[in-house]
């Protein structure tokens, strides 16, 4: 069978990629270099420790615990992943809502891993790794916890119709419930707006 390329992404979007971004930082953080996506992917599964470790810190993944050993127990089912680390935010949502007198005012939801807190060690920690990784400008100026982030039957969080629920519109007309893989965690928005804009 004669398989026919469709479709190639464009040397910008390759460059702008997180893939790209994170092989870069591979090169400068930890002195590795690869020849291609095959070579990283390899490099990923044969180094399962040093692989998700650096995962960890390229993406500032907020934990409690000593890192060190990706894999306790490779057992299928019920591989044990970090043995003794726990995750403290399991989903986010950011949303960007203007404020009079401001041009950005951030709002990080975020949805907590079981046992973690929202204190302010995390708050800096998520403000800390936001800068580092993003801009100053990105850094929230609110960080809540939420019970969980609205999404469509298809995965995807509603970032828009979230704001604009939280800058006053009418729900019903901001989203359809019936659209919703969990429609029950768009109430605490609701109630937020309610509480917020009237």
């Amino acid at each position: 069978m004669d398989e026919k390329l469709l479709w190639r992404p464009t040397d910008e979007a390759v460059r702008s990629s997180t893939l790209h971004r994170y092989a870069d930082w591979l090169a400068i953080e930890r002195g590795l270099r690869f020849g291609g996506y095959e070579e990283l992917r390899s490099w990923s599964v044969e180094d399962l420790d040093a692989f998700w470790n650096s995962i960890f810190d390229f993406f500032g993944v907020e934990f409690d615990g000593q890192r060190g050993v990706a894999l306790g127990s490779r057992e299928m089912p019920g591989a044990e992943w970090f043995p003794g680390v726990r995750l403290k935010v399991a989903d986010a949502l950011v949303v960007d809502l203007p404020q009079p007198g401001t041009d950005v005012w951030i709002e990080l939801f975020v949805v907590l891993a079981a046992g973690a807190e929202l204190d302010d060690e995390l708050r800096k920690g998520l403000a800390r790794r936001i800068r580092e990784r993003c801009s100053p400008r990105h850094v929230p100026d609110e960080v809540l916890a939420i019970a969980a982030v609205p999404r469509t039957l298809s995965g995807k969080a509603l970032e828009v119709p979230v704001k604009r629920i939280l800058m006053g519109a009418d729900p019903a007309k901001a989203v359809s419930r019936g659209s919703l893989a969990n429609p029950e965690a768009l109430d605490w928005f609701v109630r937020r707006a309610a509480a917020t804009t009237g």
